[in-house]
Parts: C-alpha cells; structure tokens; sequence
C-alpha cells in the first residue's frame, strides 16, 4: 500500500471509530470487530500471534501514521490479494493499481 493511502487508510479508520487512539495508544474501536470481520479479517484469529494486534507506526517519508501489527499485515496482505497493490521485487517500496486507488477512494475517503 503506498505511504499516502496507507495513511489516509489509518486516520479513516479512526474517523469512523474503528481504531481508536488514546492515552494507551492505538487499539480496536467499538466499531473495528465488526468492521474487520466485514473486510475478512478475524481480529481474534490475528492476535494469537507475537506480534501486537495494532499499533501506529509513523512513516518517515510521509510523516503520517499507518496502521501497524497484527491487523495492519492483514489488512495489507488483503490488499495484495484484491490486487489493489503490488511489490516492486527486491524493494520495499508498494505500488497502488489504478484498481486499487479507486478502491481506496470508495473505502477510506
């Protein structure tokens, strides 16, 4: 996911309640279960894992928070499946298809 929509994605998600971000930090809303369940996400089935189920990393280049941990590779890793994005071989960089940007438009904006 490009640096831009993954944060436009990150502060979205908060705007609608399904991240919210307070004193402990960045944690599942009230409305985030239902709405990562929707997406084909099982929030419960992620955090079995070792890494945090969410957490806001700040991106250098772009100077905006994305969504990271658990639910932040899964969310991604959807993405890559829908073919809204795709990796550059033997780079980090993520390229957003034209597929992808209409659909980050319809779904984060």
């Amino acid at each position: 996911m490009s640096h831009a929509r993954a944060g436009a994605a990150h502060e979205a998600l908060i705007g609608r309640g399904v991240l919210v971000n307070d004193e402990e930090g960045l944690k599942v809303g009230p409305e985030g279960l239902a709405w990562f369940r929707w997406m084909g996400i099982d929030a419960g089935e992620v955090a079995n894992g070792r890494r945090a189920l969410c957490r806001a990393c700040l991106d250098w280049s772009e100077r905006r928070h994305h969504l990271a941990g658990a639910l932040g590779a899964a969310l991604f890793e959807w993405v890559l499946a829908l073919g809204w994005a795709r990796r550059v071989p033997d780079s980090r960089i993520v390229i957003c298809t034209p597929q992808g940007e209409a659909s980050f438009r319809g779904l984060f904006e």
